[in-house]
């Protein structure tokens, strides 16, 4: 933003009109209004094409009227279009092609009015640069992403609670949908990588209960490990085909054995 260096700034709104006409122009400046209208001079020379010069070039330079309609101090830049679009809500001049002045919710209406009108092309134009600049965009990511992680796991865990359930159906269907490329690509994957799996899941873990094993088996074994020091107990199998700790053998049979005597 623009800043004034000077303790005293005053700015001058201004108007430009035309004898028997109505467009009207609303502009404001911190120079003397006549170095201002130097330079809409200058510009209308060097041919610029905003509405003000086309309207200008309808008649000579001299039939353009500039007035001075309010001063007043200003603390920045924006202080300054503030005070200019203040005016221009008074006076609704019809030359101006664009407001001074915009609040963060009327710039968001109007964003959200653009890319409404423009989505195509903008969509179009987002996939071109992003194609041409892709190392960059990843890189300005990956950067944020890393400077926020804490922000980004809390909104991540937040989300995922709130659409828990839209999330568990959305991925049972996507898996319905995709089951047999899913398949496919797995078995592709174990193929192409078949060794380096072979070779991790032969790797000696220990579970929590004392017992070691391959980690392949270790998924497996946790189903029926009962916690620490559980494992090297003596263990039975009930006539239903269930394993378990010798001393619970009783305990099943009368209780959850589906092969139990039915009660007189």
């Amino acid at each position: 933003m623009k800043t004034f260096t000077n303790e005293i700034r005053v700015c001058t709104v201004y108007t430009v009109s035309w004898d028997g006409s109505d467009d009207l122009y609303v502009g404001s400046t911190t120079q003397l209004l006549k170095e201002r209208e130097k330079r809409h001079h200058n510009q209308l020379r060097a041919g610029k094409q905003w509405p003000l010069y086309k309207r200008m070039r309808l008649a000579t330079w001299e039939d353009a009227i500039f007035t001075t309609i309010h001063q007043c101090i200003v603390a920045d830049y924006k202080h300054q279009l503030r005070v200019e679009q203040r005016f221009m809500d008074q006076l609704k001049p019809n030359v101006n092609h664009a407001r001074a002045f915009n609040t963060p919710e009327i710039t968001k209406i109007k964003k959200a009015e653009y890319y409404q009108a423009n989505k195509e092309h903008l969509r179009t134009k987002n996939k071109e640069w992003y194609k041409n600049n892709k190392e960059r965009h990843d890189y300005t990511r990956q950067r944020w992403h890393n400077a926020n992680l804490d922000k980004v796991k809390a909104y991540q865990k937040e989300y995922r609670e709130a659409h828990a359930d839209e999330h568990k159906a959305y991925k049972a269907a996507w898996y319905q949908a995709n089951k047999a490329k899913q398949s496919t690509a797995s078995k592709t994957r174990y193929q192409a990588n078949k060794t380096a799996i072979l070779a991790r899941q032969k790797v000696k873990v220990t579970c929590e209960c004392g017992k070691t094993m391959s980690k392949g088996s270790l998924t497996r074994h946790k189903k029926t490990c009962k916690g620490a020091g559980t494992c090297d107990k003596p263990k039975s199998t009930c006539e239903c085909g269930k394993t378990m700790l010798a001393k619970s053998l009783s305990r099943h049979k009368k209780k959850s054995c589906p092969l139990r005597s039915a009660p007189p």
